[in-house]
């Protein structure tokens, strides 16, 4: 009689074993699936990490040859943390791409310094003027003022990120480089 006590717990045991893992497996895949995330409170980005890139598009719509700078980011909080700076030479009326790959937390035109602190430099434009047959050329640098574009709440992954330079309104190519005025605006166009 002993013996019957001890074969129950032991199939007890076992049928526990197979019916737990059975039981279970709908926690981890509702685990995976964003709009049970999003239905608990929680950034799915933030914890499934987005796949695939975003594409940079730098738009010259001057007559000048330009030099664009900007930087990327793992961490929207951390520059330290994977960031590095590139640079696009795109010629009159061209575009250029630069395609980055996802997780990308943060992206700005400009430049980061030795010590991770952003620069606003973010394009040269290379101004080329003519005076009594003699070609001269001018670098005029052009700021960004706008605020680095977050992951999540300025882009998402699959998102293209235009940087467009353009002559100021009432610039013109006949004005020395030092009188020409130039302008940089970011737009996000959903990829999605």
């Amino acid at each position: 009689m002993r013996a019957w006590p001890k074969t129950r717990l032991v199939r007890g045991l076992m049928l526990g074993m197979v019916l737990a893992p059975v039981a279970s497996c709908g926690i981890p895949v509702d685990l995976l699936n964003p709009s049970f995330l999003v239905g608990l409170g929680l950034d799915p980005a933030t914890v499934i990490p987005q796949q695939g890139s975003v594409i940079v598009a730098f738009k010259n719509s001057t007559t000048h040859t330009a030099t664009f700078y900007a930087f990327e980011s793992v961490s929207a909080i951390r520059l330290s943390q994977s960031s590095r700076n590139f640079s696009v030479d795109v010629g009159p009326s061209e575009v250029k791409n630069e395609v980055l790959d996802c997780p990308v937390g943060l992206i700005s035109p400009g430049e980061l310094a030795a010590d991770f602190t952003p620069d606003t430099r973010a394009a040269i434009v290379h101004v080329v003027t003519t005076a009594q047959q003699t070609q001269t050329q001018s670098d005029v640098e052009v700021a960004y003022t706008g605020d680095p574009l977050t992951s999540g709440s300025a882009y998402t992954c699959g998102d293209v990120i235009e940087i467009e330079l353009s002559a100021a309104a009432g610039g013109t190519n006949g004005q020395t480089a030092n009188q020409q005025q130039f302008v940089l605006t970011v737009q996000v166009i959903p990829g999605r």
